[in-house]
């Protein structure tokens, strides 16, 4: 099992990050799941490299048939698995406040500035001819 864990950190993330685009021509609400699902997986997963990190030390996995020094390696360690976790526990307080805050939080009336090409500065949306615009 330990052989497909180190690929799997990297290759969930990325193919789920392909989702969304996929899933919105059918429903354009799919980035919430997607993103809660694919949060939790990471996070699963990078549970199961630490606990096997803490068990057996350090593991590794060589990509497609060349071995380190002319094909990649990947390496877990016990630092490296602390940050994954890190990482990974970030990401999950951070799409549950995501969830709790919303919209609510930056509503889309709020008073913001705005940079315009050609301008002397910053300005309000009310006076931004970009912002305005819109």
């Amino acid at each position: 099992m330990t052989d497909v864990l180190l690929p799997l950190a990297i290759a969930v993330p990325i193919v789920a990050a392909t989702l969304p685009i996929a899933l919105g021509l059918a429903r354009p609400d799919a980035g919430w799941p997607v993103a809660a699902v694919t949060t939790v997986v990471h996070a699963a997963i990078s549970a199961a490299i630490v606990v096997e990190t803490a068990v057996s030390g350090r593991f590794s996995h060589a990509l497609g048939t060349y071995q380190p020094p002319i094909g990649i390696e990947l390496v877990a360690d016990p630092l490296s698995a602390a940050v994954l976790a890190l990482v990974a526990a970030v990401s999950v307080a951070t799409l549950a406040f995501a969830r709790v805050a919303g919209r609510a939080g930056t509503p889309s009336t709020a008073p913001t500035c705005c940079w315009s090409p050609g301008s002397r500065g910053w300005s309000s949306p009310a006076t931004c001819s970009t912002c305005s615009s819109s």
